[in-house]
């Protein structure tokens, strides 16, 4: 099927069954089912409250062997108002055109655990927007679900408002061992044979993953968690530039890359550094919290002779070095020494 100028396509579901070329402007394909959901499978399959993580079924979905091109003055815009999950899979597609996905009634929708019963568990029910091309070219609102996955040859955000919004919060409490990354980059062949692929200094992939600000939502956890395919897969200067929401002194937001800072992982700079990985920033914490320990006795220690500890560390700010300390023992204060002088001197005799 070719569009010379776009449409749209408004049904329950939609499947992409075979080729299918977009010429010029805007295809609008919107599936409105209501999604069931089906257990995650694998090892990393707990929703940030520890519950088990369900993906809703995909209501907007590519047939294998089919293939989905678009013209650069192309756009293609998908949306599942009821939550259902988009999965536009297959290598082969060629988007040159601009691509936007929104799972949910609107952008901007703050994360929910979305608890439902599947298969006789009590499951997270999340939303999830699945793509695939040579090149992705984020326009529009961006693309938005409770976890993204992208694999390319190349990914930008294009525009002011274009973001890459993966709602799903990260629980640094349980760790990569059983959680699921909110957002996903695949990289292909192409990636590494092409300069500055995903993104570059000052022309940045927005992202926004996990942030408890995103929507509104306010509370609860607030970090993403990041994973970058293939592991253990560096190439020459390949390297991903995100932006998104400040992490780090002075703010409460925590952005963690599944890969960082281990050798042969693709490098990924956030905010233009390097981010933590979250058994670091765990072990940070702990190293912290018996620092903290040690200087509370320490300061305790040094003041207890005078029984004023609650009231200085009330009012200073202290610092407890190796010497003794400056309360202890009793008595006035000592008067300087005095002898009897020489008559008509200031000598003493």
């Amino acid at each position: 099927v070719t569009l010379a100028q776009g449409g749209s396509i408004d049904a329950d579901s939609v499947s992409i069954g075979s080729a299918l070329a977009l010429g010029g402007g805007t295809l609008a394909i919107t599936a409105h089912a209501q999604p069931g959901y089906a257990l995650a499978g694998g090892e990393q399959r707990s929703a940030p409250d520890g519950q088990p993580l369900a993906y809703a079924d995909d209501a907007i979905v590519q047939a294998a062997g089919s293939r989905l091109t678009s013209a650069p003055t192309a756009t293609l815009s998908l949306h599942t108002p009821a939550g259902a999950s988009i999965a536009l899979t297959e290598d082969a597609n060629d988007l040159r055109g601009l691509v936007s996905a929104l799972a949910g009634p609107a952008f901007g929708t703050a994360w929910s655990a979305n608890v439902q019963n599947v298969g006789g568990v009590s499951a997270a029910a999340q939303s999830r927007v699945r793509l695939a091309g040579n090149a992705l070219r984020i326009g529009g609102a961006g693309i938005e679900a409770d976890t993204v996955a992208l694999r390319a040859g190349s990914v930008a955000t294009e525009g002011e408002t274009a973001v890459i919004a993966a709602r799903l919060p990260y629980n640094n409490l349980l760790g990569t061992a059983t959680s699921v990354p909110g957002l996903i980059f695949e990289l292909t062949d192409t990636a590494f044979a092409t300069e500055l692929s995903y993104g570059r200094p000052g022309a940045e992939i927005r992202i926004d993953v996990g942030s408890a600000a995103f929507g509104g939502r306010g509370t609860g956890f607030d970090a993403g968690f990041l994973s970058v395919l293939p592991h253990a897969g560096a190439r020459g200067p390949t390297a991903l530039y995100l932006s998104g929401p400040p992490s780090g002194p002075g703010s409460t937001y925590r952005f963690f890359h599944q890969g960082a800072r281990i050798a042969g992982e693709i490098p990924v700079l956030y905010n233009g550094v390097l981010p933590q990985t979250p058994q670091l920033e765990s072990s940070l914490s702990a190293v912290a919290a018996v620092s903290d320990g040690a200087r509370k006795d320490r300061f305790d220690e040094a003041v207890r002779t005078e029984n004023v500890a609650v009231r200085l560390r009330a009012g200073v700010i202290a610092e407890v070095g190796p010497s003794g300390p400056a309360t202890q023992g009793g008595g006035e204060a000592l008067r300087p020494a005095t002898c009897k002088p020489i008559e008509g001197t200031l000598q003493c005799e």
